[in-house]
């Protein structure tokens, strides 16, 4: 199971709703990534629990992790201010499902040392995830074993993960994880997002929004021709950054285009949504 995570703190009533303010809500880009490699490398669909646009509380996280068992289970935590939304999920999760593998991707893993000690995830994902959660997946079929020094063993043989070794309560980390080449990134599926919603279907209108609301589009004469479609919605077309700014921590190196001949395929899709 793959889960976003809220960057809200958790308990606290939102400002505005997902349904609300003048941008689309960003797709899930990790998330679908992740998955996609997972089929490609001959697993099923991952299930996708979208916590963030669901906003769940405590008892909606419970009754959702007793239905739908799972060996292992990611959550994708992409800034800082999810901490305590990851501290809250996954001893939710351990409660529910206690021998669960919890792992922890995106850009909170930078401070992994804190995120092992103080929550209930067993690993973090540093660096690109897509390579290191199937390699996760192999592990997790794999093992059989409870000796955790063995299972240390096996884990370092995965890029991208950091551990913690009860042993002596140091941080093992395995490297940075492997970024995907450009052909086999993939542009985000609205129907996988659709299936995170649990039945909501009327919360996938948020990633999308009228362009009269968004300010860059009113002032651009052309949304206003005939025969204009009446949405407007996020499309990322490259990965990474080549500035090295002090404020951003990156785990992954680099700058990476998507493969435009998939690029078409994205914009058709997208004309389903009315954009």
């Amino acid at each position: 199971i793959l889960c976003s995570v809220p960057v809200e703190t958790p308990g606290g009533k939102l400002r505005r709703q997902r349904s609300e303010g003048p941008s689309p809500i960003m797709p899930k880009i990790a998330i679908t990534s992740i998955n996609n490699w997972t089929v490609k490398s001959g697993f099923k669909e991952c299930k996708f629990y979208d916590i963030d646009m669901l906003y769940s509380d405590d008892d909606e996280i419970k009754d959702f992790f007793k239905k739908n068992d799972a060996d292992i289970i990611g959550l994708s935590a992409v800034v800082s201010t999810s901490y305590l939304q990851v501290q809250r999920i996954s001893k939710i999760i351990k409660e529910i499902n206690p021998r669960a593998l919890i792992v922890c991707g995106g850009y909170l893993t930078s401070a992994a040392n804190t995120v092992l000690r103080k929550t209930d995830v067993d690993i973090c994902v540093v660096g690109d995830g897509e390579i290191a959660w199937v390699g996760l997946l192999n592990y997790v079929k794999k093992i059989s074993t409870k000796n955790e020094k063995l299972i240390l063993e096996e884990l370092k043989k995965v890029k991208g993960l950091a551990v913690l070794d009860n042993s002596n309560d140091e941080i093992i980390f395995t490297g940075y994880g492997h970024t995907l080449s450009s052909c086999h990134m993939t542009f985000p599926s609205f129907e996988y997002l659709k299936s995170g919603l649990q039945g909501n279907d009327e919360a996938l209108k948020n990633y999308f929004r009228p362009y009269d609301l968004t300010l860059a589009f009113r002032m651009d004469e052309r949304c206003f021709e005939e025969g204009r479609r009446k949405m407007v919605s996020s499309i990322h077309v490259s990965k990474g950054c080549v500035a090295k700014c002090t404020f951003c921590q990156r785990g992954a190196k680099g700058y990476t285009l998507y493969n435009l001949d998939d690029l078409e395929k994205h914009l058709l899709q997208l004309k389903k949504y009315n954009v």
